[in-house]
């Protein structure tokens, strides 16, 4: 190793690491933690992306039932 260990500069780096785990995890001061927060968009992108499929699949069936009418 080049120069000596600075165990305080190792301390606050591991509580930095610490304190960003505990962010994603637990809830605190009523604010939803950022694992919650990452959940809660992954849903709704998955809701948005199930609903344009769906019109996607209904405008096609609409357009497929025209065309045999014709």
């Amino acid at each position: 190793m080049h120069g000596e260990v600075n165990r305080g500069k190792i301390l606050e780096k591991t509580l930095g690491r610490y304190q960003s785990i505990y962010d994603w995890f637990v809830r605190e001061n009523g604010q939803e933690n950022e694992a919650a927060k990452l959940f809660d968009a992954t849903n709704d992108i998955i809701r948005r992306i199930t609903r344009y499929a769906a019109q996607i699949i209904w405008n096609a069936d609409r357009i497929d039932r025209s065309v045999q009418k014709d």
